[in-house]
């Protein structure tokens, strides 16, 4: 399939400037090429070139000296052909867009209120698929903090579902124009950390780490036919992390960190498409893979009334729903010296313990019932399952990893040592 396209983008920037040089705003005057510039004297004096400038003080704003910049602009798509393919792998749309700003933020005299140093700095905002926001701040001996968010949106919608698995000569032919397992997730992270007293012998961290990936997406079973289910997704984990460091000699540091990981599913399947029905008024599907000439679903699927067939490949119900929640407690102790002149020293000792609890509920009752159907000729009947009881499972890990580095001569010689 052929597909043309092109693109095109303007950018207005903005930028302002907490440094810069006087400019004189004088009115221009006409010099004289005869005339001195120094009435009292015959000649300029010869500056040394060699002597920088001195540039003026910079300009602050509440004790901060400030620079910031903004970059806005547009782009512009024209497209023919596949627009689920384009959208798989570029996936780059029209519209105005904030194409990057940045800001930082400095105290003069290190007395700022809440901070010394402030840096902030974003792109992708407006609709492009990837978004990106970045920001640290610190106060001296106090307090020293980052952090990043990011979102990225994943299409995918490649169709692989052409003949010869749905010909043209089936009876009846049934055209599949998306992929069956056609995604549209947001994916978004954010990353917070934050150490107290950095510069002092002792220093504690606080962190915490956040993913969901959620949105709309389908899949498919194949029990004697081929069902394309609805599958909406939703991911969560959270993260969160305490630690402690001690310098109890130059150039020697001790760490201890606790972290606790909680992961929350709520993925499920349903089938919530019946474009048939039996001859009672059972609803049914047949599936999406049509190839009558080789018995898919079946040779008839259809009736002569215009029902589907009771001896086909078919589906009455589908829904499986099972959640899951895992913790996931992590301990590290570990210490890092280059005391000697030549030597560094590594050590890390490390302790995880997962529990993970999985449960498989019934969706509400405006939803198909729980898993009926008929999957294959030979198993005649409808078939029902209950949902199981709740599976609780734990795992346990500890390693402990140590190393070492000499420099000799401009030689780095490394050893490590791992024991499970």
């Amino acid at each position: 399939m052929k597909r043309d396209g092109w693109t095109y983008g303007v950018a207005f920037v903005l930028l302002a400037v907490g440094a810069g040089r006087a400019q004189d705003k004088s009115a221009p005057t006409t010099w004289d090429p005869s005339a001195s510039e120094y009435p009292h004297q015959s000649a300029a004096p010869q500056t040394d070139p060699n002597v920088p400038e001195s540039e003026p003080a910079p300009a602050l704003w509440n004790g901060y000296e400030v620079h910031g910049s903004a970059e806005f602009g547009g782009r512009g798509v024209s497209s023919s052909g596949d627009l689920g393919l384009y959208s798989t792998y570029v996936n780059l749309g029209s519209g105005p867009r904030l194409l990057d700003q940045s800001i930082e933020m400095h105290s003069v005299n290190h007395n700022g209120f809440l901070f010394d140093d402030l840096s902030m700095s974003s792109f992708g905002y407006g609709g492009d698929p990837n978004d990106v926001t970045r920001l640290s701040m610190d106060k001296g001996r106090w307090y020293d903090f980052s952090g990043i968010f990011r979102r990225d949106q994943n299409y995918w919608d490649y169709n692989l579902m052409a003949n010869p698995l749905n010909p043209s000569t089936s009876t009846p032919a049934l055209a599949i124009n998306d992929s069956p397992h056609l995604l549209n997730l947001s994916r978004k992270m954010t990353d917070l950390d934050l150490k107290l007293l950095p510069q002092s012998k002792i220093r504690f961290d606080l962190g915490y780490s956040h993913y969901s990936n959620g949105g709309t997406s389908f899949t498919t079973d194949h029990q004697g036919t081929e069902a394309e289910l609805f599958q909406p997704t939703r991911d969560l984990s959270d993260t969160y992390h305490f630690g402690i460091s001690w310098l109890p000699i130059v150039r020697t540091r001790l760490s201890y960190n606790q972290y606790f990981t909680h992961v929350k599913s709520d993925t499920s399947d349903v089938l919530d498409s019946f474009p048939n029905a039996l001859s009672n008024g059972t609803p049914a599907n047949l599936g999406i893979a049509f190839d009558t000439k080789n018995a898919l679903p079946c040779a008839a699927p259809i009736t002569a009334s215009g029902a589907a067939n009771p001896t086909c490949n078919l589906y009455t119900g589908y829904s499986n729903f099972a959640p899951y929640r895992t913790n996931i407690p992590t301990e590290q102790l570990s210490f890092q010296s280059n005391y000697f002149k030549r030597l560094e020293l590594t050590g890390l000792a490390s302790y995880t313990g997962a529990m993970c609890l999985s449960l498989r509920k019934s969706l509400p009752a405006s939803s198909p019932a729980p898993m009926e159907s008929r999957p294959r000729r030979p198993r005649p009947g409808p078939r029902k399952t209950s949902p199981p009881a709740p599976i609780w499972a734990r795992a346990m890990t500890s390693a402990t990893n140590c190393g070492s580095m000499i420099l000799f001569a401009g030689t780095i010689f490394a050893c490590r040592e791992r024991q499970p």
